[in-house]
């Protein structure tokens, strides 16, 4: 057994598992913003944006920030406040009613 699935084995004895994300992510990098694509099955795709303060102003942080998710048109989107494991266990929630 590998490493990763001995360790997921004994967080799942001692604490239980409530729901497991399975995803992949691709990174793309601008400047000191990193773009995660993400792939997340069952819910789909989704960008999350991580901008970095290295050295620059919050203000600066911000505005590369919305430079980029206008280059990306995402203030067209309605951001998702919630992780991928809420999202599943809402999901499964209307499942199960």
């Amino acid at each position: 057994m590998s490493e990763a699935r001995e360790t997921e084995a004994l967080l799942d004895a001692a604490l239980g598992t409530l729901v497991r994300v399975i995803k992949s992510r691709h990174v793309l990098l601008y400047s000191a913003t990193r773009i995660h694509l993400d792939q997340v099955e069952s819910l789909g795709r989704f960008v999350e944006l991580e901008t970095v303060l290295r050295g620059q102003s919050e203000e600066e942080a911000q505005a590369e920030q919305e430079l980029v998710k206008q280059a990306l048109g995402l203030n067209r989107r309605e951001p998702v406040a919630f992780s991928y494991s809420d999202l599943l266990l809402r999901a499964k929630e209307r499942q199960d009613a």
